[in-house]
């Protein structure tokens, strides 16, 4: 099945995890999550379509958070691009330094399990790791058509800006739509 997938890591947990207790990081990690109630509560107080209809799946594990939409609805859609960009926020606000991609791509769920497998995924954790510099590239490109129209709609144009993403490979700028 095709969806969504946004794929984001925390830089340098592993030494905050060392520097900190682990109360104050589950607690800095927990915070961050509730982005994600929040963000199905904001989008239905700013006039979004309903996000809290078909909310994004959201899998996480020490410092790697997945997020893949449920199908192609606009209600799905909305509500995965609205919380993977408040989620990236909130880890922000939390001073958790994140770098990630935001694709789409073939991913699906091994039947009654929440593992997902599939080369949306990959493709979003190869984009991530390929970035020299802490923030969250949108991969239209990879995207349908419409799903570029998207980003300009009124609601969603404030969480997105175009910049010159500094790459791993050459030093080279890619420019690219990016969370804001």
């Amino acid at each position: 099945m095709q969806r969504y997938i946004t794929f984001l890591d925390i830089l340098g947990f592993a030494a905050m995890v060392e520097s900190k207790s682990l109360a104050e990081m589950i607690n800095r990690v927990r915070v961050a999550r509730q982005s994600i109630q929040l963000a199905q509560w904001g989008g239905v107080q700013n006039g979004l379509p309903s996000l809290n209809e078909k909310p994004p799946h959201v899998f996480s594990f020490s410092d790697t958070f997945v997020l893949a939409s449920r199908d192609l609805s606009e209600a799905a859609v909305a509500s995965f691009i609205v919380t993977s960009a408040l989620l990236t926020q909130y880890l922000f606000a939390q001073t958790l330094p994140v770098r990630g991609a935001m694709t789409f791509g073939e991913a699906d769920f091994i039947p009654g399990s929440d593992h997902m497998v599939g080369k949306g995924i990959i493709k979003a954790a190869t984009l991530e790791k390929n970035q020299q510099w802490l923030g969250v590239v949108v991969d239209v490109p990879s995207m349908p058509p419409a799903a570029a129209l998207i980003f300009e709609l009124p609601g969603f144009a404030p969480l997105f800006v175009r910049w010159n993403v500094p790459m791993k490979k050459g030093g080279e700028l890619r420019e690219a739509m990016v969370v804001n």
